[in-house]
């Protein structure tokens, strides 16, 4: 991913982004400040602390930990929090499917759009992050 173009809408959007890195991930810092934590749930409770809304990349395991992370916190009102999945490409197509299979068999336990909104690209993820 062209971390350049992400670097651009925190400018465009004068944000603060703050990368919460494990000491043991090697790293580049895209721009704002950085946390080092000393596990993974650490990591999370930091992400929450110190966010207004939170962008998940395309990524793996770790990625999906954090976004139902956040998303379970909100489904049971410790915040009001929102997840922007940045889904390039429709990264993200398999997992909005999922979710919508859960909602429509009773298994989510709030409306998903108050908790989760999908930007198929940059225009996209600046609008959701200039709304909060």
């Amino acid at each position: 991913m062209d971390n350049s173009r992400f670097s651009k809408i925190t400018h465009i959007a004068d944000l603060i982004i703050c990368s919460v890195w494990l000491l043991l991930v090697a790293h580049e810092e895209i721009s704002g400040w950085m946390i080092n934590p000393f596990n993974l749930s650490e990591r999370k409770d930091i992400m929450l602390q110190r966010s207004d809304i939170l962008v998940a990349l395309p990524g793996g395991v770790g990625t999906l930990d954090e976004i139902f992370h956040v998303m379970a916190a909100a489904t049971i009102g410790y915040h009001k929090k929102r997840v922007v999945l940045y889904n390039v490409n429709g990264f993200w197509n398999g997992l909005l499917s999922l979710l919508e299979e859960m909602a429509r068999g009773g298994f989510v336990r709030c409306d998903l759009d108050s908790i989760l909104a999908v930007a198929g690209n940059i225009e996209e993820l600046n609008e959701f992050i200039m709304e909060v």
